[in-house]
């Protein structure tokens, strides 16, 4: 089914009025939105869903655990690039053979970042979902979309609100 047009909309009965997105329409969406984020409403789950959302953020803590625990045995700490190079840490190497040595040292390191960003996102998810307010984004206060929360179950912002913050 097509939606109506500008067109259309002008032809509309007078039995159902168009929609008034006027300045009193843009008011009451903006009361809205602060209303629901200032009371945060909570999620109801049922308990089929709980658990299976506990366990799906308990296998993703698990998942980056081990990948950051490879991380972390792989790279090596921020202080020690000084001595990349030869084993004794003079310049004995070729200084490409160097700059890529602490170009992946470096890159290992933030991907051990990202993950630990990751998993705090994980653990902040998990008291959501003990509090009831799993679900809820945190810059609207409205549901995020189940599809959303599929992919990354850690997500705490609607995709309108997330596409707001990346813009800025």
């Amino acid at each position: 089914m097509r939606k109506p047009g500008p067109v259309a909309a002008a032809a509309r009965p007078a039995s159902r009025p168009a929609r008034n997105k006027g300045a009193e329409g843009v008011g009451a969406s903006k009361s809205r939105s602060a209303s629901s984020r200032a009371a945060k409403s909570k999620v109801a789950l049922t308990a089929a869903e709980k658990k299976q959302v506990r366990l799906r953020l308990r296998e993703e803590a698990e998942r980056l655990k081990l990948v950051l625990d490879e991380l972390t045995r792989e790279s090596i700490a921020p202080g020690e690039l000084e001595g990349i190079g030869s084993e004794d840490g003079g310049f004995d190497d070729v200084p490409a053979d160097m700059a890529l040595e602490a170009f992946e040292k470096e890159k290992g390191m933030a991907a051990a970042e990202a993950h630990e960003l990751a998993l705090s996102k994980v653990r902040i998810a998990q008291e959501k979902v003990e509090a009831g307010t799993y679900g809820l984004c945190d810059m609207c206060g409205q549901p995020i979309a189940k599809k959303r929360l599929k992919a990354l179950p850690y997500a705490t912002f609607c995709i309108d609100c997330q596409e707001r913050l990346e813009v800025r």
